[in-house]
């Protein structure tokens, strides 16, 4: 993962901890997407994606700058992981979203499943979306 994006990361989601607690052993494997603008030197929003079977995908550290929050940047990276995501053949997307950012989450068609549990001190739900049905609309 460049390291632009690994700040990123680590600035909005584990600031307290050391970088290199944003770091995945899958980050060599996986795809990364990030959304950028020309007056940006580096990404304002970036997820991950990784593809372990043909049907499903799971993103991780899905991250955006505070300062471009709100402005419907991560909803348009989010959906173009989907589409991508559906184009690949996965039928399902999913994560393991923060139990304080699960209703943005459903708000873009995402549903909670199995039960909640903690990484670290923070709250974790398990959330997924149906790419047949999401993206046949």
């Amino acid at each position: 993962m460049a390291e632009a994006g690994e700040k990123l990361r680590h600035l909005v989601l584990w600031p307290h901890k050391p970088r290199d607690f944003v770091r995945l052993d899958e980050d060599e494997d996986g795809d990364h997407f990030g959304a950028f603008f020309p007056s940006q030197d580096k990404p304002v929003a970036v997820i991950s994606m990784v593809m372990r079977d043909r049907t499903s995908a799971r993103f991780r550290k899905f991250a955006c700058h505070p300062d471009f929050q709100g402005r419907g940047i991560g909803t348009k990276l989010l959906n173009y992981l989907a589409s991508h995501c559906w184009s690949m053949g996965a039928k399902i997307l999913w994560c393991d979203a923060r139990l304080s950012s699960s209703q943005w989450y459903q708000k873009r068609g995402l549903v909670s499943f199995g039960d909640t549990f903690f990484k670290e001190s923070v709250e974790y739900t398990r959330m997924k979306m149906d790419l047949v049905n999401t993206q046949a609309s």
